[in-house]
């Protein structure tokens, strides 16, 4: 899925990875959001979701160095609306870095 080329969605939640605004040497939320996620799955009947994946590729390597595999994951049920966003790093488990949704709520 992909917005127009180099700009988030707009109106939406942007996903920011691997870093929060201009805190470092990439663009404003690093690179994930506008990047091509693919759907690995969803549900339908009682339960809806959708899994958005991210992973590690030659363009994202030159310039964030480490592989690694983010889900965004939207769930809806009567139970009311759900938002996970887990990250991998394939190369280290214990490797950090910052992920976060960031809400503008008018």
């Amino acid at each position: 899925m992909r917005g127009t080329h180099g700009c988030g969605f707009s109106g939406g939640i942007p996903i920011c990875f691997p870093q929060f605004s201009d805190l470092g040497p990439l663009g404003q939320h690093g690179f994930a959001r506008n990047s091509e996620w693919s759907v690995e799955s969803t549900l339908g009947a009682d339960v809806t979701e959708l899994v958005l994946v991210l992973t590690s590729s030659e363009e994202t390597l030159a310039i964030f160095r480490h592989p690694f595999e983010l889900r965004f994951t939207v769930h809806l049920s009567d139970a009311g609306p759900g938002l996970t966003f887990p990250w991998a790093a394939l190369d280290d488990p214990h490797r950090k870095a910052v992920r976060c949704m960031e809400t503008a709520i008018q």
